[in-house]
């Protein structure tokens, strides 16, 4: 436990001084990715629940959001070794982060309510129990400790899904980017 709370310390100062100086990372998450799989972006915003990342896309752009667990980050880097070349490309492209109000990282259905109020879908991925897929909608009905969702499937049609998903299982949430939105313009739904 003592280990968990000092890795949990460390992390939140480098959150801290990443978010504060606006600078680009690289995180990962060993247990759920491996070694290999690594998010590059910038913290926008975190507690001690949720990291609110702005993402980079292999595409050298900024490609939506994404909010992932703190307690599945085993790695925050500033010092990388293509983060030169990833800030040359963006600073080419004119493109700097922007900051997002209004997302509440307190918990996960805060969480939800709050970008579903700037945001027309979510990527919902609960990797523990489904590694590889995702679902992607609007939350349909929230209790204190799960929620239902109306999703849309990949052909921009709204499915009737009944089945029950627990908070606790959502291991990340992505909203804003290419993919959701024009799955969003696809199905009519205002962006």
């Amino acid at each position: 436990m003592i280990e968990d709370d000092e890795h949990l310390t460390e992390l939140i100062n480098a959150l801290t001084q990443a978010k504060k100086r606006r600078i680009l990372v690289q995180i990962g998450r060993q247990d759920l990715d491996g070694e290999d799989f690594l998010f590059h972006g910038f913290i926008l915003d975190f507690s001690r629940e949720h990291v609110l990342i702005q993402l980079i896309s292999d595409r050298f752009d900024l490609d939506g959001y994404e909010v992932l667990r703190t307690e599945n980050i085993t790695l925050l880097d500033s010092e990388f070794e293509h983060r030169r070349f990833l800030e040359r490309a963006l600073g080419i492209r004119g493109m700097r982060p922007i900051p997002l109000e209004g997302i509440d990282l307190k918990d996960t259905r805060s969480m939800f309510r709050s970008v579903e109020k700037l945001f027309p879908l979510l990527v919902i991925h609960r990797e523990w129990d489904s590694d590889g897929e995702c679902e992607v909608g609007r939350i349909k009905m929230a209790a204190d400790e799960f929620y239902t969702l109306k999703a849309l499937s990949p052909t921009a049609e709204w499915v009737d899904d009944d089945k029950v998903y627990r908070y606790s299982d959502v291991t990340r949430v992505c909203f804003g980017g290419d993919y959701e939105t024009t799955l969003a313009r696809v199905a009519g739904i205002e962006v």
